[in-house]
Order: C-alpha cells, then structure tokens, then sequence
C-alpha cells in the first residue's frame, strides 16, 4: 500500500532482513514501474546500508532493466528521427517527445496515436484489430494504420533499431539475483509480467508490493486483474503515517465506488486535517506551506498556472519551474556585479542579452529591461512575499504525473474532459482509482475546486 502506510519503510526493512542473511548487494533486485520509484529506494539503500550506486546493478525500472540486461545501446533505439523518416514515406505526424525511462509517448498527432495503438495492444498482448474495435478512432483509419505497423517493423529490422516493447518482448537473460522486489506492481502491464516471470524465473524469493486501489495507468496496459490474483502470502499495512483522519473519509468514500478491488482498512494518523470545498480558487491562501494544485486533465493547468502566478508563488508545472533559468541567472549575476563584485568576460556577454543600462549601480528589475516587465513584476512579488527563487513549494500537476507525490496541501479541481467523462461512464473503476490517488496526496489540507464546467467527477 502507498498512502503514507510506510511501504517504502517496510520494503527496505525486508531487503535489510535479506542481507543479514548473507545475500549480497548484488544478488538482490530492486524493479519498479516508475525510475523515480528506483531512485528513492536505491538512495535509502545506499545511505543505511553504505553501498555504492554500483554496487546495486539491479535496482532498474523494467524498461532499463531490459536495456541493461541485453546491452543495448541508444543509438540503437528508435528515436524521433526514426518516427519522422517513417512519418515522411507514410504523410503522418509525430510529436517529437519520448521518454527513455518509461516509454511513455505523447498523443498529440495522428502518428502519435498509431504508436500508442501498437504499444498498447503489446502491453496488453493483444491483436491490434481487437483492441482497435474496443476503442474510438478519432478519425483514424485501419488499414492506415496497418500500413504504419508494416513499415514499421520492417524500418527496425533494416536498421536493428528497438523500440521499448521490444525491449520486453526479446529479452531472455536470467537476471543473476536471488531475491527480488517489484514496487508499484498494480501499475504493471501484462508485457512487463511475462518480462518479470521470465528473467526471474530462478530467484529463491520475490516480494511484490503495491495497492490495486492506486492502478491509475490501465490506459497504458497495466494488468490490475493480474496483480489482484497473484498467489502468495498477503500483508497490508494498516497504518497511514501521511492521511489525516478528514482526508481519510473523503478516500474511502471514493474507494467504496471501486467494485473490483481487494478489500483493506487502514487508519489515518491522529490528526484530524481539514477538507475545503470552494466555488473557485480564489480565496486560497498559499502563503505557507508545500502545495500540490492538481487537475485530471493537461488543458486546466494554465489556470493552475495563474492561479499560482497571481498569488504570488514560486512554482513547477509538470516538473519545469515557473521562473525562467535564464532570467533567474540574470538577475544573480546583476546583483552580484552590484555588490561590487567581478563578473567573467561570459558573464557580461550573457548579462548583456537582458541589460538595458550599463549603469551597474542601479537595481536589477530596472536594469535588465530585457525581461518582460509582467515577468520582473512577477518576480519582485515573489521576493517581496520572501519566497525563494530557487526552491519552489507549489508544484502543478495532472493526477497522473504527480502519482507517488505528497504535500502538506492539495487543490484538486474536480473538472474534467468529456472524453474522460466518457471513458469513466464505461470504465467506472479506473476513474476512481484516478481520484482515490489525488486526495490521498495531502498531508493536513485538502480543496476540492468543486465542477464549474459541463463535466466533471462527483465525488
């Protein structure tokens, strides 16, 4: 379980148990759906135990595991390069975003989504035509995307290029280890279970942690029904050291909706917390604390955005910072130089791009005239309300990409796509499961922008 209940504590626990029974730092596997996932684990590991990075060669999210395992090289993975030669013989677009770490693809263009359509029935180990029947097509068509998949496979076998089912798919290599622990399993395709079965069909033991009421990525494949039925004995963890007992209701409210879900109690902690319902943002005080603003789909973030911008915070949104690196150099650099300090030949040229005065004397939101004057008063906010500039505490965010997040208080607007309304009449489980995540990622405080569009989740 992954709401506070100290799954990460009581998996580092059970490695520490293996190793004070003899198995070495590099017998042991450490897999996740996620590298962030791997990272946390591998930097407790490293800091209780003294291990080195090297020292733990296994602990990989599925994909790089697969990477390391075969030796694959990048040059030998296909890339957007690749994606815009097919696009070009077959006249479709792609979007030039990939992630190596996850094989997570954007679906912006038409060829974004025959991509998506050929990972997903991989991941599901499913024939394209059964899955394409079960899905809308949004003006796509068959045999168009017949045609990409030939082209496709045929242009990674000409040039032995993979892409990251086939990673999973052509990888045989037993894994050297004799225990392994597979982390956020709920989130895991049917691909990635046959990859596991496969190069750990030899381990001695293998410990399987995650929590089927957080499986929030079955649009990606992820085989709830798999890891619900996987034999074996069963420990839940009954205690949450993050949700406050206000919150705690308001999550098993939404986990009550869940029909096909194994059954679980935990309690909260002893603080009581607070739950808001608001019309709209305004009137939340950000002034303190850390914050998570989230939403359930991309297109709300910009009012996230000036929500935060308006209140005078420093922010991320989807992980970038809200205040321009450039910008936030200049004005280091300006300052330093107006403190009497020398600057490098680089550092004035590179002050020059923004400065609007040589009078090094004066202040740097007057001096550097370049910035725009909405982004300079933005920032003359920030420090008058004695924010840092480097350290944002408000972090912006679709549920999905703050999954494994935390802070002291959450905005959730409940507004949603019609597309995802559509898709949580069919599919109800999944949905909640979504919004089951998103308010268990407060620590004290949870806002709940309650629905001022067409559609939107009830909670």
């Amino acid at each position: 379980m992954n709401k506070g209940t100290g799954k990460t504590t009581r998996l580092i626990h059970t490695m520490e148990e293996e190793l004070e029974i003899g198995i070495k730092p590099d017998r042991l596997a450490y897999c996740s759906f996620t590298k962030k996932a791997v990272d946390e684990a591998r930097e407790r590991v490293m800091k209780k135990f003294g291990y080195t990075s090297k020292e733990l060669p296994y602990f990989k999210n599925l994909h790089a595991l697969a990477f390391y395992l075969q030796n694959i090289k990048r040059s030998n993975v296909l890339d957007f390069t690749d994606y815009s030669i097919i696009g070009d013989h077959l006249g479709i677009e792609f979007t030039p975003k990939f992630d190596l770490e996850s094989g997570i693809y954007s679906l912006g263009k038409r060829g974004d989504k025959y991509t998506y359509l050929y990972g997903l029935s991989r991941a599901k180990c499913m024939n394209p035509k059964e899955l394409w029947d079960e899905m809308s097509h949004d003006n796509l068509n068959w045999y168009e995307y017949e045609r990409y998949e030939e082209v496709l496979i045929q242009y990674k076998q000409d040039r032995n290029l993979v892409d990251f089912g086939d990673m999973l798919e052509q990888c045989n290599q037993i894994v050297p280890v004799d225990v392994v622990i597979i982390d956020e399993a709920q989130d895991l395709s049917t691909l990635q279970w046959k990859f596991i079965e496969r190069v750990f069909c030899n381990v001695k033991r293998k410990y399987i942690a995650g929590d089927d009421d957080q499986a929030i990525y079955s649009w990606s494949g992820a085989d709830v029904d798999y890891f619900q039925n996987i034999p074996g004995e069963t420990e839940v963890l009954h205690q949450s050291w993050r949700i406050p007992s206000s919150i705690h209701e308001v999550a098993n409210d939404i986990a009550a909706k869940i029909e096909k879900r194994s059954e679980k109690t935990y309690l909260p902690r002893e603080a009581v917390g607070s739950v808001e319902y608001w019309r709209d943002l305004d009137g939340i005080d950000m002034s303190e604390g850390s914050w998570l603003l989230l939403t359930r789909n991309g297109y709300l973030l910009p009012k996230l955005v000036a929500f935060a911008q308006d209140s005078g915070v420093n922010y991320t949104v989807k992980g970038e910072p809200g205040i321009n690196a450039k910008h936030l150099k200049a004005i280091k650099l300006w300052e330093h130089r107006r403190k009497g300090n020398d600057l490098t030949l680089r550092e004035i040229q590179f002050l020059d791009d923004f400065a609007t005065t040589k009078d090094h004397k004066i202040i740097w939101h007057d001096a550097l005239g370049n910035i725009t004057s909405e982004k300079r008063e933005y920032y003359i906010a920030l420090l008058r309300r004695g924010e840092s500039l480097d350290n944002p505490r408000v972090h912006i965010n679709t549920i999905h990409g703050t999954k494994g997040g935390e802070a002291d208080n959450v905005i959730l607007m409940l507004d949603c796509s019609y597309t995802t309304w559509e898709a949580a009449n069919m599919l109800p489980d999944g949905e909640h499961r979504v919004w089951y995540v998103a308010v268990t990622r407060a620590r004290e405080n949870l806002h709940i922008i309650m629905q001022s569009g067409r559609y939107g989740y009830t909670l």
